[in-house]
């Protein structure tokens, strides 16, 4: 699962409500990873432009299902995007389309992302760490969020406290 992470996206609330889980889904085996805040070279000269910066992020949705059938669009997969949202997606069964997009997707997922993983602690709970995998294959482990202050961080997880989760 590749996901926008807290220095790649512009909205924090729906970062706020995504971290809760980030936990259950390592534990559930899922493989997750956070989009790097990147700019293109090109754009480097353009990074302040009138809604912000030229960081990376995601807003389109893609779901592949067993390398079969592949989900794109711009509808988030909760009750509020169903019943309120005119965005909308297609559901495309293709082994073929699938496939491709997973075989140029995953190669460069450690370098255009952060994989998350779990560590155990001595007292039996467990942690996040973030796996940055440099361009030379360079690996460092990150005890917080990359790539972002304290105070945005103190921000996501202050929104966490809201009761807003059913319009996220």
């Amino acid at each position: 699962m590749l996901t926008n992470s807290l220095a790649a996206t512009d909205v924090a609330a729906v970062h706020a409500g995504y971290q809760r889980y980030r936990k259950d889904l390592l534990a559930a085996g899922v493989h997750l990873y956070e989009l790097k805040p990147v700019a293109s070279a090109s754009s480097e000269s353009h990074k302040k432009q009138f809604f912000g910066s030229s960081k990376a992020s995601l807003h389109a949705k893609t779901y592949v299902f067993d390398r079969q059938r592949i989900f794109i669009g711009s509808m988030n997969l909760d009750p509020r995007s169903s019943h309120l949202n005119t965005e909308i997606g297609v559901l495309c069964d293709s082994e073929a389309i699938a496939g491709q997009v997973l075989d140029d997707v995953e190669p460069q997922l450690d370098q255009t992302a952060w994989r998350l993983d779990l560590r155990a602690e001595p007292n039996g709970s467990s942690r996040i760490v973030w796996i940055d995998t440099a361009g030379d294959g360079t690996v460092t482990e990150l005890d917080t969020e990359p790539d972002v202050s304290f105070m945005r961080r103190a921000g996501a997880w202050f929104l966490g406290l809201l009761p807003i989760e059913s319009q996220l």
